[in-house]
């Protein structure tokens, strides 16, 4: 459809865009040099509120700091699925993933973090999850 934003919702929190039918968008994001690899409260907070501003709804949140300048790790149960941050402060290196079914753009919460980290490196990986049904182009 001409003027049409991309994806849409479908039927059971389904998601169509001009290529397929499926579950959800995953995002997988590395984020290198950035001065908060080991701050734990601030990766937690940019991450919460980058969840939130897309529309998603956290269920849960658990980060654990390891002590001692070795980093920390969190997730974020959502409602629409999940966004983990693993960070190797020895290599200033954080590895996030954000997974969302639905309507909520992880994309855009993805650019949240990777701003408000002051990243100076980033390497991203976009997937479709559950293709459900492949449009055939004539």
């Amino acid at each position: 459809m001409v003027g049409t934003s991309y994806p849409l919702l479908v039927e059971n929190h389904l998601l169509e865009d001009q290529n397929h039918v499926f579950a959800g968008r995953h995002m997988i994001f590395d984020v290198f040099g950035s001065p908060y690899c080991n701050n734990q409260n601030h990766v937690e907070q940019v991450m919460k509120q980058a969840i939130v501003s897309v529309g998603a709804t956290i269920l849960y949140s658990h980060f654990h700091d390891f002590g001692d300048g070795g980093g920390f790790t969190g997730v974020l149960v959502l409602s629409e699925s999940h966004a983990s941050v693993h960070p190797w402060p020895e290599v200033n290196l954080m590895t996030f993933d954000i997974y969302m079914c639905g309507i909520c753009d992880p994309h855009q919460a993805m650019m949240t973090i990777i701003d408000n980290v002051k990243a100076q490196d980033v390497k991203i990986t976009t997937l479709k999850r559950g293709i459900i049904k492949t449009f055939v182009k004539n």
